[in-house]
């Protein structure tokens, strides 16, 4: 409930999603929150002006709707640059509608105050939000906390403007410092519009996933702490550990089976140094019964993803557990989990920093995890291991940072492993059609001995 002195101040800076947009101008950098904490009413007004307006750039990801202003022809107008590759944006790469009003920029979460300082340099900063608290703070939302205050410092450091989009529909997301709200008397406009967020619906783990979430569950004892990625996987994994004790989160995404388990019982963050007592995340995403139980939930802290994706910040939390997807890699344990070749497929995100906080926390381990198979639209099938990297692939994740790799076929420990023993490893964990391709080629290429062929298994 707002006090009579925070309510007076909301009326006074309270105006439609229309004056909202109106107020940007020619040359404006706007970082938007992303997916569930966008302010879409904001941004379908903003799109209205797409032809009115020129070199406004527009800087997020998972943009929620089909805004005027990612039609090619909106180049010089309003261009976009993708903070990290999503389906909507994928979209558009992959039907070649992409021109040059679209760009892509991946880099590593933990350097975000960097990125905002020398890349973004946004003049506005909007997002989504619950009214606000008794003295006047705004939580950022499901999803806003993720880059929100790095953004709101910049801009008021700069001179430029915060706009926020009060939808009632949207949790109030504490945080565990104060300086991750944003106070009313820092913000310039309020504009209103109480839709529905959309939610993102549970994924039932495929045969692969579970297969490889099988591998992985024995590395998770009682007092861990746990970073999911999102999707299958971390589905398959997150709801089968109920039998465990005393569990802790520090995650970029707070998800469903994140919920299951502190309801379960099994995550109660008391052996967690960094946290102690709390859930850590980025942003929470899932389905309405998430939202609903995260809503001002004191046991669940929404923070900077730079602060989440800190490897020093990781490194002091005993047996943390990291889980995240990749799509393929060689025999030395270089791994790519964002292109396809030299097609971007997503971003890097929190990947490295959480592998290599991971590998500094006492007790810690990483996992990185993939279908063993990848299946061609004309049925050809190919290895998602390989003597090397498809031409053009990104490395997202270096070889010298990777602990394990898994796919269903079991799981690779690379840690601290010579050259010839890791291709050994991958090869062991390659669907079997083609370990014999495999072993092959790192015989050819010398990067193991013949004496070693004994250790290929089936």
């Amino acid at each position: 409930m707002m006090t009579p002195q925070v309510e007076k101040e909301y009326r006074e800076k309270l105006v439609t999603p229309q004056q909202a947009a109106a107020s940007v101008q020619d040359g404006d950098r706007l970082v938007t929150a992303t997916s569930s904490s966008q302010p879409r009413a904001f941004l379908r007004s903003l799109a209205d002006r797409t032809f009115e307006l020129n070199d406004v750039t527009l800087i997020g990801s998972f943009l929620a709707d089909d805004y005027e202003f990612l039609k090619e022809d909106a180049h010089g107008h309003i261009n976009v640059l993708i903070s990290f590759m999503d389906v909507k944006s994928r979209e558009y790469f992959f039907r070649k509608r992409m021109t040059d009003n679209i760009s892509v920029y991946s880099y590593d979460f933990s350097k975000t105050e960097n990125v905002m300082e020398n890349l973004f340099r946004p003049d506005i900063f909007t997002f989504e939000s619950p009214e606000p608290d008794e003295n006047g703070n705004f939580s950022f939302g499901v999803i806003g906390a993720m880059y929100g205050r790095p953004a709101a410092d910049y801009v008021k450091k700069h001179g430029g403007r915060i706009i926020v989009q009060v939808n009632r529909s949207v949790p109030f997301l504490y945080s565990g410092r104060e300086e991750d709200y944003i106070n009313i008397r820092d913000v310039d406009m309020i504009c209103e519009s109480d839709e529905e967020i959309f939610p993102v619906p549970l994924s039932d783990p495929t045969e692969h996933e579970a297969a490889i979430a099988q591998h992985i569950l024995p590395y998770i004892h009682d007092g861990a702490t746990l970073q999911l990625g999102f999707g299958g996987i971390a589905n398959a994994i997150g709801f089968s550990l109920g039998d465990r004790k005393h569990l802790g989160i520090h995650t970029e995404s707070y998800v469903d089976s994140m919920m299951y388990l502190e309801q379960k019982g099994a995550v109660d963050n008391t052996r967690k140094k960094i946290g102690k007592g709390v859930s850590q995340t980025a942003f929470v995403m899932g389905t309405k019964t998430l939202y609903d139980w995260a809503d001002r939930n004191r046991g669940i802290a929404t923070m900077p993803i730079s602060y989440i994706t800190n490897p020093q910040i990781i490194s002091q939390i005993d047996d943390f557990i990291s889980i995240n997807s990749c799509m393929n890699c060689d025999l030395t344990g270089q791994v790519g989990a964002e292109s396809i070749g030299l097609r971007q497929f997503s971003s890097q995100g929190g990947q490295v920093a959480f592998v290599r906080g991971a590998g500094l926390s006492r007790g810690g381990r990483s996992f990185l995890c993939m279908k063993s198979v990848n299946q061609k639209k004309n049925g050809e099938k190919t290895s998602t291991i390989d003597l090397g990297l498809p031409y053009g692939t990104a490395v997202t994740t270096p070889r010298h940072e990777v602990d394990c790799i898994v796919t269903e076929w079991g799981c690779a420990e690379l840690k601290y492993k010579p050259l010839n023993e890791r291709a050994i490893a991958l090869i062991n964990i390659a669907h079997p059609d083609f370990r014999k391709r495999l072993y092959d080629a790192a015989l050819e290429n010398r990067i193991i001995a013949r004496h070693q062929a004994f250790r290929i298994d089936g």
